[in-house]
């Protein structure tokens, strides 16, 4: 029987960051969640997040993905911290009606999450025959959640031959050579964006396949169209999707 993910207890969390960051870090991250709370408490939104109810996709799912996290009460060791977005989840339909629209065969694909938080869109991949589907994210809280949320999806929608999340950051983290579909809900700022299409294009020249980029909310996009390997195959006011020029990344193309 599906039911809600379970949170770590309060101490369990506090220990777990205090064994990671020592007692200057453990400081410092004490300091960001109180000015983190004290601006939500002064908003109101503190009051209105607490009586919000469980989503109908949480309900079917089994799952916690609902809320909004803003980066300043994660427990983020890296310093790329600096360049991320709070996380918030993927609308349902958006995501399920994206993938659905792909003009792939999902069984040859590895679906990539790039800033995975609580792992809503693995979820719904899942429901698909992709080879794989793993997020990365670089909050361990967020991570265990997510992770708890894929160990808590019935049978029936296990349809995805592996599905993970990985707690890792995108800007080190190894692209499989299998065919790609990478998924992005404004994750981050345009300079880890950039460190990303980097390292797909040097993926790319490595080992030519084809690659979906699908971007949701694409608050940078200009820099996949500035890279130049990049064609847009559908885009609206919400999202676009990009295929890969696998001819400029032949030896001898221009």
């Amino acid at each position: 029987m599906n039911h809600l993910a379970k949170k770590p207890s309060l101490m369990k969390r506090v220990l777990s960051a205090w064994s990671r960051h020592g007692a200057g870090g453990f400081l410092q991250l004490i300091g960001k969640n109180i000015s983190y709370y004290s601006g939500e408490l002064q908003s109101g939104r503190l009051f209105r997040k607490s009586e919000e109810a469980i989503s109908g996709f949480d309900m079917a799912y089994g799952a916690e993905t609902e809320g909004i996290r803003e980066v300043g009460s994660l427990d983020i060791a890296s310093d790329n911290a600096r360049h991320a977005v709070r996380y918030q989840p993927t609308p349902h339909e958006v995501a399920s009606k994206i993938l659905h629209g792909l003009p792939i065969d999902h069984g040859q694909y590895t679906f990539l999450d790039f800033g995975a938080g609580k792992g809503r869109i693995l979820l719904i991949a899942a429901e698909f025959p992709f080879q794989a589907v793993i997020g990365i994210e670089f909050s361990r809280e967020l991570c265990q959640v997510a992770k708890n949320n894929i160990g808590n999806i019935a049978h029936e929608m296990r349809v995805a031959l592996r599905i993970e999340c990985q707690h890792a950051d995108v800007t080190v983290f190894p692209l499989p050579d299998t065919p790609l579909v990478c998924y992005f809900y404004n994750p981050f700022d345009s300079v880890i964006m950039q460190v990303v299409i980097d390292r797909l294009a040097a993926s790319l020249k490595h080992t030519p396949r084809e690659i979906y980029i699908v971007y949701v909310h694409p608050e940078h996009r200009a820099l996949f169209e500035l890279a130049g390997c990049w064609q847009i195959v559908e885009e609206d006011e919400f999202h676009v999707i990009y295929r890969v020029r696998l001819l400029q990344l032949r030896p001898g193309t221009p």
